[in-house]
């Protein structure tokens, strides 16, 4: 399966604002079959390697993981082969990185609203764990930005 990550719109049919309802028809429609997990507020497509998280009822986050099966991309690059340093440079191209949100190896972009996690060789599966490769990429809409600045604020508060 091959998806389109599009800052502040969606990856693939998956758009922010849409229901629980509307996700599950949406993969429904390309294939993607019904969540394969469900919590509170979280379902999981993929062998549960996409989330798609909700608040207030609709879509406000999505988040993908490494593996050989999918394809996302962004900017015009498969992030799951892509070597980190690349994928970072081409997106700061676009965006300030904010490695305050970001946190120890990972990276978050502010106003693309874009979160890569965990840079690592055991993320490269389509190049056989030779290069560093994000582990997840997720997109967001401003209700995860502000959630991510508070949770961020109250573990330090100091800056």
């Amino acid at each position: 399966m091959r998806m389109e990550i599009q800052p502040h719109v969606g990856i693939g049919p998956i758009r922010f604002g849409m229901t629980r309802s509307e996700v599950a028809a949406a993969m429904r429609a390309i294939g993607g079959g019904e969540p394969v997990a469900k919590s509170a507020g979280i379902d999981m497509f993929c062998d549960i390697s996409l989330h798609v998280e909700f608040t207030d009822d609709t879509v406000s986050f999505i988040e993908v993981g490494s593996g050989e099966e999918h394809e996302y991309l962004l900017a015009g690059m498969d992030v799951f082969d892509t070597p980190a340093d690349a994928l970072v440079a081409a997106l700061e191209t676009l965006d300030t990185n904010d490695a305050a949100l970001g946190g120890k190896g990972s990276y978050c972009f502010p106003k693309l609203i874009v979160a890569l996690w965990e840079a690592d060789t055991q993320y490269d599966r389509k190049g056989r764990e030779t290069r560093p490769i994000f582990g997840a990429v997720g997109i967001g809409d401003s209700r995860y930005l502000s959630a991510i600045r508070a949770i961020r604020s109250r573990r330090n508060p100091e800056g």
